[in-house]
């Protein structure tokens, strides 16, 4: 049986006795997803991506992922927090990331640059 990414109930975390969501890279496509977890009182939603991507689908789609995921933090209101695959996995896929920090007004305040491992830090 397949679920789709929608149908899927909220996990909620308890981190420092602050609430926080998890969704995975698909999910973020889904218009008012993360809404549910704003009213839940979530106001982070971590995400581990994974967009590897034969290199011209890659490369088509390089530049989109942060609009999706700034859609996302505006629409919620809440933090996106994002740790993406980089590099190539071979000669026919890559993945450019980014790892990023959005906040709820859709700007990103840290980025990983693309195809580059790395980690961002950043005090909500």
């Amino acid at each position: 049986m397949r679920v789709a990414a929608y149908q899927v109930p909220e996990y909620r975390l308890d981190v420092d006795s602050a609430l926080r969501a998890m969704d995975i890279c698909f999910d973020l496509q889904v218009p008012r997803r993360d809404r549910g977890a704003d009213a839940a009182g979530c106001d982070v939603v971590l995400c581990p991506c994974n967009n590897m991507m034969r290199r011209a689908v890659a490369a088509q789609y390089r530049e989109l992922h942060h609009p999706i995921r700034q859609l996302r933090a505006r629409e919620s209101g809440v933090w996106i927090v994002s740790a993406d695959v980089t590099g190539p996995a071979d000669a026919e896929r890559v993945c450019y990331g980014p790892t990023s920090v959005i906040d709820p007004a859709g700007t990103v305040v840290a980025q990983v640059p693309l195809l580059t491992e790395g980690r961002v830090v950043v005090e909500l």
